[in-house]
């Protein structure tokens, strides 16, 4: 009984914790507020998208590679 106990208050932290980040999100004003990021980190993070966009549709392609 003790362990349903636990289960039951650790799902209820659970829950606090995922519905202040939906909060935060959906029903609080947020500042508007453009960060500049370097075109090299740019680049680097479009790369690493492409890479796993490409690595998720196609696997075959790279596991041939190894």
């Amino acid at each position: 009984v003790w362990i349903l106990v636990l289960a039951v208050l650790m799902s209820a932290v659970g829950i606090y914790y995922y519905f202040r980040v939906v909060i935060a999100m959906y029903f609080r004003e947020g500042s508007s507020t453009y960060i500049q990021v370097a075109p090299f980190y740019r680049f680097v993070l479009i790369a690493a998208t492409a890479i796993t966009i490409i690595l998720g549709l196609v696997p075959g392609l790279f596991q041939n590679l190894m």
